[in-house]
């Protein structure tokens, strides 16, 4: 174990890393790896990655990526007809939520949001005392420090979700809206053709998901539960063990294991669910048909369709 002083040192290493600079590294078959943040090879990681792994985050919108690096940088990669790649005026951003529009959530409880605004999605700029936010097809939902909900944009699925309360998590599938109350129930409303609103009758959740037309959440004892759409075994997740987080995709659903391993079920039409052979992920995020992890080093994979939108080529 390092003294302070080596751990110092090491982390003004790391800092002087250019961010930009991109090292392809083999993988296997539908995995592109970009080592964008990674540390210098010859540093000690043991100690220093345990205060940058927490900074280090993911987020995959229809057909963009944005990730937040060791330094608490933001990086972005692929389309942006809309704008929704215009964030590199962003500052002091602890979450991000995507689609076809971009909204961010700053430390001091404020919101950020570019892109496609048709219903006026990205129309947040007095939104304040916010704890968790998230983005759907044409609306953007935020939860208050009091637990309530605001709204901006339209779908008129989700409108009942304004009378919520005690809300601390959320998530925005393609039209339907799932919470996590402050006694770890779970709210939800919106489009049930495929019973996604089964997860209603779920308790003690800690982590939730809603993808297209399906649910998954994550309950106390461990146990990874799913409902809605099973057309493509998106919901195949009872085998599923060690989970710590998941998230719900376009037809397929991903889950990290505390080893830092991944698993995926569902719909794998352009390999997005192609992630066994990954290690050391702290962060994963599922698209439309793609899948995004960071390993601990900073290194970025990615899993599905991405040609011809440069969507793995992140940069500052």
């Amino acid at each position: 174990i390092q003294g302070l002083g080596a751990v110092q040192e090491q982390r003004q290493q790391a800092e002087s890393i250019n961010p930009e600079i991109q090292v392809q590294r083999p993988n296997s078959t539908n995995n592109h790896v970009n080592n964008i943040w990674s540390f210098d090879d010859d540093a000690a990681e043991t100690q220093l990655l345990s205060s940058v792994i927490a900074k280090m985050w993911i987020t995959a919108g229809i057909n963009h990526v944005i990730a937040c690096d060791i330094h608490g940088n933001l990086q972005t990669a692929g389309d942006n007809r809309y704008g929704q790649r215009n964030i590199s005026e962003w500052k002091n951003i602890v979450k991000v939520s995507a689609t076809n529009h971009t909204v961010g959530l700053q430390s001091n409880g404020l919101v950020l949001a570019v892109g496609q605004n048709t219903n006026k999605q990205c129309a947040i700029g007095r939104w304040s005392n916010i704890r968790d936010i998230t983005a759907g097809i044409n609306y953007t939902v935020g939860v208050k420090m009091d637990g309530k909900i605001v709204i901006a944009g339209f779908n008129r699925h989700i409108l009942e979700a304004n009378s919520w309360k005690d809300i601390i998590a959320i998530s925005a599938g393609n039209s339907h809206l799932v919470a996590i109350d402050k006694n770890h129930h779970v709210q939800i409303c919106g489009n049930n053709s495929f019973n996604q609103q089964q997860a209603k009758y779920w308790y003690d959740i800690l982590k939730i998901s809603a993808g297209d037309y399906h649910t998954v959440g994550i309950s106390q004892e461990g146990k990874v539960l799913a409902c809605g759409d099973n057309r493509y075994g998106q919901c195949e997740t009872r085998s599923w063990q060690n989970i710590i987080d998941v998230c719900a995709g376009d037809g397929f659903t991903v889950g990290m294991r505390d080893d830092g391993t991944v698993v995926a079920t569902g719909n794998n039409k352009f390999g997005q669910c192609d992630v066994q052979n990954w290690r050391d992920v702290v962060a994963i995020s599922a698209g439309g048909w793609q899948t995004f992890g960071i390993c601990s080093d900073g290194t970025v994979l990615c899993a599905g369709k991405t040609s011809g939108n440069n969507i793995t080529n992140l940069k500052k």
